[in-house]
């Protein structure tokens, strides 16, 4: 696909890959994503749109609302 004259292409997602990262951020809730994959395999999330609502609590934060869990102060 060709976008401001740039080839693009899209790559298949690895959901076991997010358990690499340090920090997964959720900026937008596109339904072409599996959140819940997401939310198993991530570390710590900062989910700025709510989308994982009440699911995953021991590794979100939600945007304006930023605590520390006693698992992630152990962890750092």
């Amino acid at each position: 696909m060709m976008l401001m004259g740039i080839y693009k292409k899209s790559i298949p997602i690895d959901y076991t890959a997010f358990s690499t990262y340090d920090l997964v951020v959720i900026i937008t809730p596109h339904t072409a994503f599996n959140l819940e994959q997401i939310g198993m395999a991530s570390r710590l999330i900062l989910d700025t749109k709510n989308a994982l609502k009440d699911r995953f609590q021991e590794k979100k934060w939600a945007y304006g609302k930023v605590h520390m869990t006693k698992a992630m102060v152990e962890r750092s």
